[in-house]
């Protein structure tokens, strides 16, 4: 009897893993989709809901974005992940991450973005190397933020402050909120003289 029910409960467990798992890559399809195939807005709107997501396959979708390397490909409008094969790409999935064969630049098209977007791009991968396992990531997303001191990124390190256990991150982190405070037009003098 005993064996049976715990049998039931790790089956309940499993099943809404898997259910869980199936969600997050459908969410993380649509999302793609948006970069992919939507407008200025909607690339956007996929951008920031992808650095938010914590998904472990954002942060090289994003990052292939910013370096032109984002395709869809024209055969089945699948998005991948393009990079140098000799005349050739070498494709990868950009969803699941696995090897796709490889094509012509002629054979896909590349997702496009403008100067815009290409700073709402570089917060999000930002954001995203803020929370990684990495303490060295972390540590230079922090550098980063010191040097671009954008006060619209205050609170993703404010989301990293609250969580972060190393203690020199944390302080990389404190040092790059204050410069973004001290940039910031909206920070009051109490808050630009605050320690």
């Amino acid at each position: 009897m005993f064996s049976t029910r715990l049998l039931a409960a790790l089956f309940s467990l499993l099943a809404s893993v898997l259910l869980g798992g199936a969600a997050m890559a459908a969410d993380l399809a649509g999302l793609v989709s948006n970069l992919t195939t939507g407008g200025l807005s909607d690339r956007e709107a996929a951008i920031t809901a992808l650095a938010a997501s914590g998904e472990e396959r954002a942060a090289p979708i994003l990052e292939a974005l910013a370096a032109g390397q984002l395709y869809v490909r024209t055969a089945d409008k699948l998005a991948v992940i393009g990079t140098p094969a000799g005349n050739d790409l070498a494709l990868t999935d950009a969803i699941s991450g696995k090897p796709v064969g490889t094509a012509t630049e002629s054979d896909l098209d590349r997702v496009r973005i403008n100067n815009r977007l290409r700073g709402t791009l570089e917060d999000a991968v930002g954001t995203l190397t803020l929370m990684s396992r990495d303490s060295r990531m972390r540590r230079s997303a922090a550098d980063s933020l010191f040097k671009r001191r954008d006060p619209a990124s205050l609170p993703a390190i404010d989301k990293a402050l609250a969580v972060e256990k190393d203690a020199g991150v944390k302080r990389l982190f404190n040092e790059a909120r204050a410069s973004m405070i001290l940039a910031s037009a909206d920070a009051s003098k109490e808050q630009k003289l605050k320690p």
